[in-house]
C-alpha cells in the first residue's frame, strides 16, 4: 500500500469519525449515552453505505460517462431512500431507546396529520435528506477532485515518458555516428603512427566507455564531457596534421561540480572540423571556448573558418548546418528544448568566412 492510499484511508476514517462525534455530541444531551451510541453508529453506517454506492456505481457508471440526467435522477433517489432507511430503522430499533423529545430532536413537527412515504412520516425524513445531500456533496466533490488530479498525474507521466523516449532516440543517433567516426579515425591514426597504437586504443576505449556507459545517465559531469572532447580533438589532429590550429579553452572554477546533458557539445565540435576544410591548411582554425560565468550559466562557443563547399551548404540551408551523417544543429536544438526548457540559448550564424555557434545553459 503506497503513501497516497494510506493517506486516503486515514482521511476517510477521520471524516466518518468526525460525523459520528457530532451526532453523539448532539444527542447525548437528551438521551443515555449507550442508546445514543448505538443510534449514532447505525446512522453513520447507513450514510457510509450511501456514499459507497455513489462512489462505486453512480459516479463511474453515469457521471464520468456524461449521463448527467440519469445521475441526477439516481442520486435523488439514493438520497430519498437513505433518508427513508434512516427513519424506518429508527422506528424499528430505536422507538423505545430515544422516546419523546429526543426522537424528534432533529426533525420539524408538522402536526398530528402526518404525510407518509412507504409508511414513514415525511417530516422525519427531511433532516436526513438535507444531511444526506451535504454528505454526498462533500464526498462527490472529493472523488471528482481526486479523479482530476489522478488524470493530471497520469498525463504528466505520459508526457515525461514521451520526452524521455524522444531524448533516447536523439542520443541513439549520436552513438552510431560516434562509432563510425571513431573507428575511421583509429584506422587512419594507427596507419600513420603504428608505434603509438596502444595509446590510441586506450583513448578510444575511454571515449567508448563514456558514450556507452556514462551517457546512459541523465546528467554527466562537465569535466567528463570536456575529456571526451579533448580525445576527439586528439584523434582529428592525428588523422590530419592540417588541424594544428585548434584551440580549446576552459574558463571558470566550477567545472568539477557542473552537470550537463551528455554529448551536448560534440555536434558543434564535429561541425567545426567538417566545415573548416580548406585547400590552404594554413588558414584553417577552430576556436572552442567553454566557461562558467559568475551568474552560474555555462557558455560554449565554436568558431571556425569555412571552406567553399561548406559556405554553399550552409548558405542553401540558411545557416542551419549538419554533420556528415545528419547529426547536427537540429539535434542539439531539440535536445535543449527537452532537457533545458526556457533555460538555454542557442544561436549560429555565418560571419564573413567564418561560422559561429554559441550555446548557454542555466544550471538545473
Amino acid at each position: 500500500m503506497n503513501l497516497n492510499n494510506r493517506r486516503e484511508i486515514w482521511l476517510t476514517a477521520a471524516f466518518w469519525l468526525l460525523l459520528l462525534i457530532v451526532i453523539i455530541s448532539l444527542l447525548s444531551q437528551v438521551a443515555p449515552l449507550s442508546n445514543v451510541l448505538l443510534f449514532s453508529i447505525k446512522t453513520v453506517l447507513l450514510f457510509m453505505a450511501m456514499v459507497e454506492l455513489n462512489n462505486r456505481l453512480l459516479i463511474p457508471k453515469f457521471f464520468r460517462k456524461g449521463q448527467f440526467t440519469w445521475f441526477a435522477i439516481l442520486i435523488s433517489g439514493l438520497i430519498l431512500m437513505t433518508a427513508w432507511g434512516q427513519v424506518y430503522s429508527n422506528q424499528i430499533w430505536f422507538e423505545n431507546l430515544l422516546p419523546g423529545p429526543p426522537r424528534n430532536l432533529l426533525v420539524f413537527k408538522l402536526g398530528y396529520n402526518e404525510v407518509t412515504f412507504l409508511g414513514v412520516p415525511i417530516f422525519r425524513m427531511i433532516p436526513f435528506v438535507f444531511l444526506s445531500m451535504a454528505i454526498l456533496f462533500v464526498t462527490t466533490a472529493y472523488q471528482l477532485a481526486k479523479t482530476l488530479l489522478e488524470k493530471e498525474k497520469q498525463q504528466s507521466v505520459l508526457e515525461r515518458e514521451k520526452v524521455q523516449h524522444e531524448l533516447n532516440f536523439l542520443r541513439s543517433q549520436i552513438n552510431p555516428h560516434f562509432l563510425f567516426n571513431a573507428l575511421n579515425n583509429l584506422h587512419a591514426t594507427v596507419q600513420l603512427y603504428p608505434d603509438q597504437a596502444g595509446e590510441f586504443v586506450m583513448k578510444l576505449a575511454d571515449m567508448l566507455h563514456y558514450v556507452l556507459e556514462d551517457c546512459k545517465k541523465e546528467k554527466v559531469l562537465l569535466k567528463d564531457e570536456i575529456a571526451y572532447i579533448r580525445n576527439y580533438i586528439f584523434f582529428q589532429q592525428q588523422k590530419d596534421q592540417a588541424f594544428s590550429n585548434v584551440r580549446f579553452e576552459i574558463h571558470g572554477s566550477d567545472v568539477e561540480q557542473f552537470e550537463v546533458e551528455p554529448m551536448l557539445f560534440i555536434a558543434l565540435v564535429e561541425n567545426a572540423f567538417v566545415h573548416s576544410y580548406l585547400e590552404d591548411s594554413s588558414q584553417r582554425f577552430i576556436d572552442l571556448q567553454l566557461s562558467i560565468r559568475t551568474d552560474g550559466r555555462l557558455f560554449f562557443s565554436a568558431r571556425n573558418n569555412l571552406g567553399l563547399s561548406a559556405k554553399q551548404r550552409l548558405g542553401n540551408s540558411n545557416g542551419q548546418g549538419h554533420g556528415q551523417h545528419g547529426v547536427g544543429l537540429n539535434n542539439i536544438k531539440r535536445r535543449l528544448e527537452l532537457c533545458y526548457p526556457d533555460k538555454h540559448h542557442l544561436s549560429y550564424w555565418m560571419e564573413g568566412g567564418e561560422f559561429v555557434a554559441e550555446m548557454s545553459l542555466e544550471r538545473i
